[in-house]
């Protein structure tokens, strides 16, 4: 078993074949007979975990911002080469890594649970550089998530490998979707190591 930062192995699993983005569901995280979808906050994040265990990389880029940033903990973004001050990735970065492990042959199961929020949606201003100067503020609500995170990678002549995230919170940030009223989209994840 190895332990990951939660963007690299991503998420989810549910059995079943359900269609969770159908209009009549018959069960699903958010309640039996419910669809999933972005219309509330909490829904967001099932409507993220469900686009993971599907693998359905259209949903999962849908629920993200078109300003969404991942941010790293500190090791994870010094491997990866990113600049102290700017500790993440955008959008366009993360959809193209996580379609890369959606389409790894080698990934064989993925597991996500994003069901433990420790603490409940407040407000909060995200203040982002605007391009030319000045700055931006964005409106949203912030949560904290412990995740656990399972993804299995199978080699050729070789035992399943678990790659497992259990050590981490995650802070989640929802905004108001710019493209779309009444749906949230997220805007932000930061990965924080639990303190030993």
């Amino acid at each position: 078993m190895r332990r990951w930062g939660f963007f690299l192995i991503a998420i989810l699993l549910v059995t079943g074949c359900w269609n969770p983005f159908g209009s009549k569901g018959n069960g699903g995280k958010n309640g039996g007979g419910s669809e999933i979808n972005r219309e509330l906050m909490d829904n967001l994040v099932d409507f993220l975990a469900f686009a993971y265990e599907r693998r359905e990389i259209e949903k999962y880029e849908e629920a993200l911002d078109d300003r969404y940033l991942f941010e790293f903990t500190e090791d994870v973004a010094d491997s990866l080469n990113l600049p102290p001050d700017e500790p993440w990735w955008g959008k366009e970065e993360d959809v193209r890594s996580t379609e890369n492990m959606f389409e790894d042959p080698e990934v064989t199961n993925i597991v996500m649970d994003l069901s433990n929020k420790i603490s409940e949606w407040a407000p909060i201003e995200e203040i982002r550089p605007r391009e030319g100067g000045g700055v931006d503020t964005i409106n949203a609500f912030v949560a904290r998530f412990e995740p656990l995170i399972i993804v299995t990678v199978e080699k050729p002549g070789a035992e399943p490998t678990n790659w497992e995230v259990r050590d981490s919170w995650v802070d989640i940030w929802a905004t108001p979707d710019p493209n779309y009223e009444g749906l949230w989209t997220i805007l932000r994840i930061k990965e924080i190591r639990k303190p030993k």
